[in-house]
C-alpha cells in the first residue's frame, strides 16, 4: 500500500515546496517509487524540476491534473498544496493523506497560522506534524525557542529543524535536491551534506512518527 503525505500551511513562502521535494529525495533514495503532486497555482514543485531539465531529481514531479496516472504504481506520493485554511479543504486533505506535514519557519505569521491550521486539524481529528525548518544556522536559538512554543501549546512536532543554508538556494536554481548542490564553478557545495542530513533526520523521525500511528490503528 502507498505512503501518501500532504505538505501544507495557511501561508505561502514558509518552505512548503523544499520540504516536499527533500522527503522525496529520501525516500527515493530508499529504493521508493516517489511521485510528487504539485497542488499548488505556483506550479512550484514543477517549476523547480525543470529548472533541472526534469533529470536532476530522482523521482517524477507532476501537475495535479495527471496525478492519477502518474501515482498509479507509486510506492510514495507526496502532495505539494497551495496555501489555505479552508475546513473543507483540509478534510478533503485529510481524506487522501496518511499524515500532514507543516512547516513553520521562525516568523510571526507563520506561526499564527500554524497554530490555528493545527487546532482544526484537532477538531477534525486528522494526524498531522509540525517540521520547523529555516533556522539560521548561527542562531539555533530561534530554533529552540520556536519549538518551546509548540511545547507549550500541544503541538505535535518532529525534534529535528532544517537548518537555512544557502546550498538550497543553489540547488533549487539548479533544479537538483540539496545533496548535490554545487557552487557557482560548480564545485560541490560545502554545506550540502550537513544540510541534507536535517531532512534526512527529519524523514527518519517522520518515518517513526508514521510507525506509531500504523501501531495505534
Amino acid at each position: 500500500m502507498a505512503l501518501y503525505l500532504t505538505i501544507t500551511q495557511t501561508k505561502g513562502g514558509v518552505g512548503k515546496t523544499a520540504t516536499a521535494l527533500h522527503l522525496a529525495a529520501w525516500h527515493s533514495r530508499k529504493g521508493a517509487n516517489v511521485v510528487v503532486v504539485d497542488c499548488d497555482i505556483n506550479r512550484s514543485a514543477i517549476k523547480y524540476a525543470r529548472r533541472g531539465d526534469d533529470q536532476g531529481l530522482p523521482f517524477s514531479v507532476v501537475d495535479i491534473r495527471s496525478a492519477a496516472k502518474a501515482t498509479r504504481s507509486a510506492d510514495v506520493v507526496i502532495s505539494d498544496t497551495r496555501a489555505s485554511a479552508e475546513q473543507e479543504e483540509l478534510e478533503s486533505l485529510a481524506e487522501g493523506s496518511d499524515l500532514i506535514v507543516i512547516p513553520c519557519p521562525p516568523e510571526a505569521g507563520a506561526y499564527e497560522d500554524m497554530l490555528e491550521m493545527t487546532q482544526l486539524l484537532n477538531r477534525l481529528q486528522v494526524p498531522y506534524i509540525v517540521l520547523v525548518n529555516r533556522i539560521p544556522p548561527a542562531n539555533p536559538r530561534k530554533g529552540d525557542d520556536l519549538k518551546a512554543g509548540l511545547v507549550a501549546a500541544g503541538v505535535a512536532h518532529l525534534s529535528t529543524v532544517i537548518r537555512e543554508y544557502d546550498a538550497y538556494r543553489k540547488a533549487e536554481l539548479a533544479g537538483v535536491p540539496v545533496y548535490d548542490a554545487r557552487t557557482d564553478d560548480g564545485r560541490p557545495d560545502a554545506k550540502r551534506n550537513i544540510a541534507w542530513s536535517d531532512y534526512d533526520s527529519a524523514a527518519r523521525e517522520l518515518q517513526a512518527h508514521l510507525d506509531a500511528i500504523a501501531g495505534q490503528s
